[in-house]
């Protein structure tokens, strides 16, 4: 081999053109068949771990922000109601939208969600409404319930004490009403006291 003859060898994974001092090292483009280092690139079996978690997140993640928006949406609406009416049942039930809310942001499963608003828009009215309307509400507000009392007024709803329903017309108004015995609509009952909003009445002998 003349001095014109480029000599190639490797040296750690470089090919090397020896022509006598007038080349240099030069990497190739690509390993060579008769390369040493020369390695089969496999591709890889599985995408990397990042698609594999990133395809969940984002199927799940818009669903719980939608849940989570939906029952904050039923509890403003029903507290709106509530501001409206007073009746203290709407109010239960956006405080039983807003725990379903805070469930949904937890990522808790939508059926939890179901049971948990049902269970609490049905219990807390009948837990606390009644401390509540007499909180709030005392006696009654003076220059209204108190001033019935002693009145006689007329059953438009049967007084059924079981159910706690019955409605009676009294000074031309309609008040709900209870007694400690069921009376008939139509008939004439005597104010008694009030709790809350809520006559008491005895039937007239």
């Amino acid at each position: 081999m003349n001095e014109d003859t480029a000599a190639v060898g490797y040296d750690g994974g470089q090919a090397v053109e020896r022509c006598g001092g007038r080349c240099g090292v030069r990497p190739p483009p690509y390993p060579s068949a008769a390369s040493p280092d020369r390695r089969l690139i496999r591709p890889p079996l599985h995408p990397p771990s990042d698609h594999r978690l990133t395809r969940p997140y984002i199927l799940t993640v818009p669903m719980t922000l939608l849940m989570t928006l939906i029952w904050i949406g039923l509890a403003i609406v029903a507290i709106g109601v509530e501001f409206v009416v007073t009746s203290f049942i709407f109010l239960f039930v956006g405080v039983a939208a807003l725990v379903a809310a805070l469930l949904a942001a937890l990522a808790i499963g939508l059926p939890t969600q179901i049971v948990v608003f049902a269970l609490l828009a049905l219990l807390l009215p009948v837990l606390l409404r009644r401390n509540l309307v007499r909180r709030f509400s005392g006696r009654g507000v003076p220059s209204r319930t108190d001033a019935l009392i002693g009145v006689t007024g007329e059953v438009t709803e049967t007084i059924d004490p079981v159910r706690g329903t019955g409605r009676v017309i009294v000074n031309g108004e309609d008040w709900a009403a209870r007694s400690s015995r069921p009376v008939p609509a139509g008939a004439m009952v005597e104010v008694l006291d009030a709790d809350g909003i809520v006559l008491v009445v005895e039937p007239l002998a």
